[in-house]
C-alpha cells in the first residue's frame, strides 16, 4: 500500500520524534561509590527534560550488576499475595510480621524475598512463602498465578523492583494442614492470616500495637474502602455485594488508585 504521505514528510516526522525521545530525562552513567555485603552506594549522572546534566544518590543491590545507563529495572525480588482457600473458613490472606532493623520496628507486608539467579518469579514466590509461613504451593496454583510487571518500592532512593505474584493455596491440602515454617537462623518471622473483609480492622489493630504496615498493604485496605463507598453510594448493600465477590470492591477501587496489589486481589477467585 502507497503512503499518502510524501517520504521527505515522513523523514521529517521521524527526525522530530527521535529527537523529542531525545530530550527525554534519561540516566546517563552510574558510579559505585561504596559497597557492603548486601548494598551499594551509586552516584548517578542524569540529564533532566532541558538537557542539563544533574546528579543523583541511590543504593542499588549487590545481588545485581551496576546498570550503564537508563535501562528498565528487572525485578529483584517477590512478594507474595497468598490467599487461602478453605472448605470451612472464609479466603484469608496470608501476612508476616517481622522485625526490621532500618525501622527499628516490628512491620506487617507480604511474604518476600529475593529471586536467585535462574529462578523465575512464580518458583521464587512459591519457595519463599514455604520458607516463611510453611504452606506449600500446589503444581496447579503455580500454572494458574499472576505475576505482575516489575515495579518499584521506593524509587527515589533505589531501583530495586519486585513482582508481585498472586497464589491461591488450598489450606484443606493435607500438607497444609499444620504448616512448618523453614525459616534461616537470623530470620523471626511471625505469620498471620486474615479474613479477607477483616484487613482493614487487622491493619488499624497492627498499627496501634506500633508496627509499621507496608504501603502496598494500606493502597489494598484504601482500595477496599474506595469500593465499599461507591458501592453504598450507587444504593448497593456491600455485605451482600462483597458475599458474591470478595474482590471486586478491590478491583473498582484499585483501577481509581492504580494499584497492582488491588488489581491482583481481583483476579485471588475468592
Amino acid at each position: 500500500q502507497v503512503s499518502p504521505f510524501h517520504p521527505n514528510l515522513l523523514g521529517a516526522l521521524s527526525s522530530a520524534l527521535h529527537a523529542e525521545m531525545a530530550e527525554l530525562p534519561r540516566t546517563t552513567m552510574w558510579e559505585a561509590v561504596h559497597s557492603m555485603n548486601w548494598l551499594r552506594l551509586c552516584r548517578l549522572t542524569y540529564q533532566d527534560r532541558e538537557g542539563k546534566t544533574r546528579l543523583w544518590e541511590a543504593v542499588v543491590r549487590t545481588t545485581r550488576a551496576i546498570p550503564s545507563g537508563s535501562e528498565r529495572s528487572e525485578a529483584d525480588a517477590v512478594a507474595v499475595l497468598a490467599v487461602l482457600h478453605s472448605a470451612k473458613q472464609p479466603p484469608r490472606l496470608l501476612l508476616v510480621r517481622q522485625f526490621r532493623p532500618p525501622m527499628g520496628c516490628e512491620t506487617i507486608e507480604l511474604p518476600a524475598g529475593l529471586i536467585d539467579p535462574g529462578e523465575m518469579p512464580v518458583q521464587a514466590a512459591a519457595r519463599e512463602l514455604h520458607e516463611e509461613t510453611g504452606y506449600v504451593v500446589s503444581e496447579s496454583a503455580l500454572r494458574t498465578a499472576h505475576v505482575s510487571q516489575p515495579v518499584c518500592l521506593s524509587p527515589g532512593m533505589t531501583n530495586e523492583c519486585v513482582r508481585l505474584v498472586q497464589l491461591d493455596i488450598d489450606a484443606d491440602a493435607p500438607e497444609n494442614v499444620r504448616p512448618q515454617q523453614q525459616l534461616e537462623e537470623s530470620e523471626d518471622i511471625f505469620v498471620i492470616t486474615v479474613p479477607v473483609d477483616d484487613l482493614p480492622r487487622e491493619l488499624e489493630r497492627q498499627a496501634a500495637a506500633g508496627a509499621i504496615v507496608f504501603g502496598a498493604l494500606y493502597t489494598l485496605q484504601m482500595g477496599m474502602a474506595l469500593g465499599q463507598q461507591r458501592h453504598l453510594a450507587s444504593g448497593e448493600a456491600w455485605r451482600d455485594w462483597l458475599s458474591v465477590s470478595p474482590a471486586s470492591a478491590a478491583f473498582v477501587a484499585g483501577v481509581a488508585v492504580g494499584s497492582v496489589f488491588t488489581t491482583a486481589l481481583a483476579r485471588a477467585r475468592l
